[in-house]
């Protein structure tokens, strides 16, 4: 996993930070690009405790790399994340956030008729890692390609006038390595007069959908390579272990 980052890490470090003079810009970019759902009123048609017995724990994960993390329950599924007010991109418009190509991206783990969450952060930190379980019937890798392919790099803008950079970089990585039919790993950089960055695994075993995301402040770097991996191979194995034991 390193290895494949060392790469990417080299290719974010040929572009430079676009400026910002406000502060606000960066939370809005943070929880509209980098977070890239956001949370809402629970939906009744949904079994929000489907995959309790599935879903990680803290216990479920080495403590020697998770010093410091506290566990919160999640009890309501994320909605797709909309456009904030006032921000365009005005050199490709279908890229900005909350746009259709990152919409079907969201949909791929929050829909469907089962859903299970859970929150682990480390407050010191400010570092936040979700994890999801869902029965999405949206499940075709290929929507996340095209999203990564068409906005590989984004102009944002907002209405006062402040810029900032979007990027998103596909990591490559084999689904039979994590046991999983599909896999897909990425990052989401947005970059202005600080930096935030979310990796995401999404995966796919048999009929259930998983996906892990890490936020952090900075660049991907191989402490956060090793935390997001942790993390994620562990929600992978714990899921793909219990249906090979017919616990799901």
């Amino acid at each position: 996993m390193r290895e494949r980052i060392a790469a990417v890490n080299r290719w974010m470090g040929e572009h430079r930070k676009v400026t910002l003079s406000s502060v606000a810009a960066i939370v809005v970019a943070v929880v509209a690009i980098t977070a890239l759902v956001q949370f809402g009123r629970g939906d009744t048609e949904v079994d929000m405790h489907a995959f309790d017995e599935q879903i990680l724990t803290i216990n479920d994960i080495p403590a020697r790399t998770f010093i410091g993390w506290e566990e919160q329950d999640v009890e309501v599924r994320p909605t797709p994340a909309r456009t904030p007010a006032g921000m365009s991109a005005p050199d490709n418009g279908q890229c900005v956030p909350g746009d259709d190509l990152q919409t079907r991206v969201q949909e791929m783990v929050v829909t469907g008729t089962k859903w299970s969450g859970a929150r682990f952060v480390t407050p010191a930190a400010a570092q936040v890692i979700n994890v999801q379980l869902s029965n999405s019937s949206n499940a075709d890798p290929a929507v996340i390609d095209t999203w990564l392919d068409e906005c590989m790099t984004t102009r944002l803008v907002s209405d006062s006038g402040t810029e900032e950079q979007l990027r998103l970089s596909s990591l490559p990585v084999t689904a039979a390595f994590y046991r999983l039919d599909e896999a897909r790993v990425y990052a989401v950089t947005v970059s202005g007069e600080r930096t935030m960055t979310t990796m995401y695994g999404w995966g796919r075993a048999q009929d259930t959908t998983i996906q892990v995301d890490y936020t952090f402040a900075g660049e991907p770097n191989d402490q956060a390579i090793a935390q997001f991996d942790v993390v994620w191979r562990a929600q992978a194995g714990k899921l793909v272990g219990m249906q090979e034991a017919g616990l799901l």
